[in-house]
């Protein structure tokens, strides 16, 4: 009896069996085959990794054995990034040998690289171990910048040049690619939802002058992978110019003298400055402004309509103007006689004529007339 052993072989085999007996005959024999098996499964992973970033990855598993059965009990997988941990293997069902697998999908939901391990047996127990390449799950949104900052935009100004940027650095990783990027101003700082309808694309540079008032940039970035992120900046606007008010706006009563009082104001980038001029037409002179910081303004030993008028600027360069109604100035006497009409003798009754004239306003004239100690006034 001889006893032939075969092992750590994997395959068809067939014993031959030569014997020769002491007169030198030669006999041959060969059994049947045997089927030896000490190889794991083939286990195939499609891709074997990535390094672009990405939202998530599916990865097709495939576990073949060519001379044994699976062990259904042995078929298991786990993402991990800095080790495999015994206590978070996954059961991997396969279907016509085949599993797709997705990364988020088993827990692989943390920003940075990570790798898939699959592991499968025969029924003789023969092991396999297949690990993937890294694969980069990208789950941090872009950066946005705005320029300028809000130390700038906080303060007034007529209209802004803004340039948006979006990175996505991923910390160190593979660089992402940002998808886009779209904008919206609103009243308020309440941030837009990402699928408001009222997003419009940018390409980076943003130009807005007809605001008036406090206005907010709502920027948002979306990169390759899904991620998006909102930043919101407030910007102040002033398009609006002072505000003049005459206190006293004019006066059809005639005077000898006047003072005209007026306010002015400016509720966002405030007074720069405020000039005057008095004018007989009503129609104001650019050559002839007069700088003043008073709100006051005198008019004496002058005749005749005079009217005032006021130009406000305020910090960022809107000008208004004002012109007031008339004030009516009279500082000239008329002139004025008595013509006797005729020849008066050893009469009870004397014809005359009141004559008078003024140069400035005619209209204003009064006659007084003493006839001894009595007087009387008519107009």
């Amino acid at each position: 009896t001889l006893t032939v052993t075969q092992s750590s072989v994997t395959g068809k085999y067939y014993l031959h069996i030569r014997a020769v007996d002491i007169a030198g005959n030669v006999g041959y024999s060969t059994s049947g085959v045997f089927y030896l098996d000490n190889q794991g499964p083939v286990i195939t992973l499609s891709p074997t990794g990535a390094s672009s970033p990405a939202a998530d990855y599916t990865v097709k598993v495939t576990v073949q054995d060519a001379l044994s059965n699976l062990l259904a009990s042995s078929l298991r997988y786990q993402w991990y990034q800095s080790g495999i941990d015994a206590n978070k293997w996954k059961t991997l069902t396969l279907t016509s040998g085949t599993a797709n697998i997705s990364a988020i999908g088993s827990g692989a939901d943390v920003h940075g690289n990570w790798k898939l391990v699959v592991e499968a047996s025969d029924t003789l127990n023969n092991k396999s171990v297949k690990q993937s390449g890294n694969f980069f799950i990208d789950k941090k949104p872009p950066v946005i910048t705005i320029s300028p900052a809000a130390t700038v935009s906080d303060d007034y100004h007529k209209g802004y040049s803004i340039t948006v940027t979006a990175a996505d650095p991923n910390d160190g990783y593979a660089a992402g690619t940002i998808m886009g990027r779209w904008y919206q101003w609103t009243s308020n700082s309440i941030i837009p939802a990402a699928g408001d309808v009222n997003w419009k694309t940018t390409s980076g540079t943003i130009s807005e002058s007809t605001y008036h008032g406090a206005k907010y940039l709502h920027v948002k970035a979306q990169d390759n992978s899904g991620n998006i992120a909102i930043t919101t900046q407030l910007f102040q606007f002033d398009n609006a110019p002072p505000v003049i008010v005459f206190n006293t706006d004019g006066s059809e009563t005639v005077q000898g003298s006047t003072t005209a009082s007026i306010s002015v104001r400016d509720d966002h980038s405030g007074l720069q400055s405020w000039d005057y001029q008095w004018t007989k037409s009503g129609a104001y002179d650019d050559t002839k402004w007069i700088p003043t910081t008073s709100f006051t303004f005198p008019l004496k030993d002058v005749n005749g309509d005079w009217f005032l008028s006021i130009r406000a600027c305020d910090n960022v360069g809107n000008v208004s103007y004002a012109t007031s109604k008339r004030f009516r100035i009279d500082n000239m006497p008329p002139d004025g006689g008595i013509d006797v009409l005729d020849e008066i003798t050893n009469t009870n009754k004397v014809d005359i004529e009141l004559w008078a004239t003024d140069t400035n306003y005619p209209d204003q004239i009064e006659y007084r007339l003493s006839i001894g100690e009595e007087a009387a006034c008519s107009e």
